[in-house]
């Protein structure tokens, strides 16, 4: 608007105005609008989350509102430049309705990806959605595996290849309480099937333990809690992640090798470990360097992607003159 209005030869001292407009009005905007922004309720996964508890969130879209009307007022408009704001503000807009929901938006998200995954008429790289599963065999070394499961299941809970779920072998059941034992001390909610519920209700603290329903299994949790399930053996075991799973990290826990390898071989993920926990997925674990994201896709990346499977390729021939039959 005012661009159109000015000449030329005042352009600095418009862009000087410009700035300091937006300065003093985000200033301004901030605060007024600070008390109607949503309060971080302490997320239990991040560093130091209680300190944070009762802070405004969401403080973006204050930006990126007087960034837009700063664009409007001073700038020369053209289609271009009105696309990236439109998509610039709802991006941000997008963020703040998650910041003010009362649950986050991980089932509006993988809705979104499973319509693209579905109606896609091109291969589509899907990452970020992990629903991992590790298997406890009847074999399975009881230290190895409350390790395991720990590691996979506290280290980073809001990440894609955390734990969501423990499968156990029905003759292994009594290993529950030893196995799930050192989760409490993060204060991990179990959702345990009625045997493992049987078996944890005795040594896993009451407030923590829960009865499973269907959401349960197939949930990506990304937070302290965790579905166990009880089951006959490893072949029911690959029937559960094959229903349940995103194809993205898978677990065994086992030193029979036949399970091992009927494991490794009858699960379709992008990686399936033995006696390894899921959260070793990752682009810097794997000697990818930067990990652009975790594809759960065949076609063309698989697993974790680092700048190689971002390139294509081209074949360049060298000849001196021979030809084809």
């Amino acid at each position: 608007m005012i661009y159109n209005l000015i000449s030329s030869d005042l352009i600095k001292e418009v862009t000087f105005i410009s700035v300091l407009f937006a300065f003093i009005l985000t200033c301004a905007a901030i605060a007024l609008g600070k008390n109607i922004l949503p309060r971080d309720a302490g997320r239990a996964y991040a560093i130091n989350g209680s300190k944070s508890v009762g802070k405004p969130r969401g403080a973006g879209i204050i930006f990126i509102l007087t960034f837009t009307l700063s664009c409007v007022l001073f700038i020369k408009l053209d289609a271009e430049i009105i696309i990236y704001l439109i998509l610039t503000l709802a991006a941000m807009l997008s963020g703040y309705l998650d910041d003010s929901s009362s649950s986050p938006w991980g089932e509006l998200k993988k809705g979104l990806i499973d319509f693209v995954r579905r109606n896609a008429t091109v291969p589509v790289i899907e990452t970020g959605a992990g629903v991992c599963h590790a298997y406890f065999d009847r074999s399975g070394d009881v230290t190895k595996g409350a390790a395991i499961i720990r590691n996979a299941k506290t280290r980073r809970v809001s990440v894609c290849n955390a734990l969501d779920c423990v499968l156990v072998h029905r003759e292994r059941v009594a290993d529950l309480p030893v196995l799930c034992g050192g989760l409490s001390c993060s204060h991990v909610t179990i959702y345990a099937d009625p045997e493992a519920f049987s078996a944890l209700q005795e040594s896993y603290p009451a407030e923590l333990l829960r009865h499973s329903t269907d959401e349960s299994y197939g949930t990506e949790f990304l937070d302290y809690k965790m579905a166990v399930k009880v089951l006959s053996g490893p072949e029911e075991a690959v029937a559960h992640i094959a229903r349940y799973g995103s194809g993205h990290s898978e677990c065994i826990v086992t030193e029979d090798s036949r399970s091992a390898d009927y494991f490794m071989k009858a699960v379709d993920a992008a990686c399936v470990y033995v006696n390894v926990p899921t959260s070793f997925t990752d682009g810097g674990e794997f000697g990818l360097g930067a990990e652009i994201g975790i594809s759960t896709q065949k076609l063309h990346a698989r697993g974790p992607m680092g700048l190689e499977e971002l390139n294509t390729y081209k074949w360049i021939v060298r000849g001196e003159g021979q030809t084809r039959d």
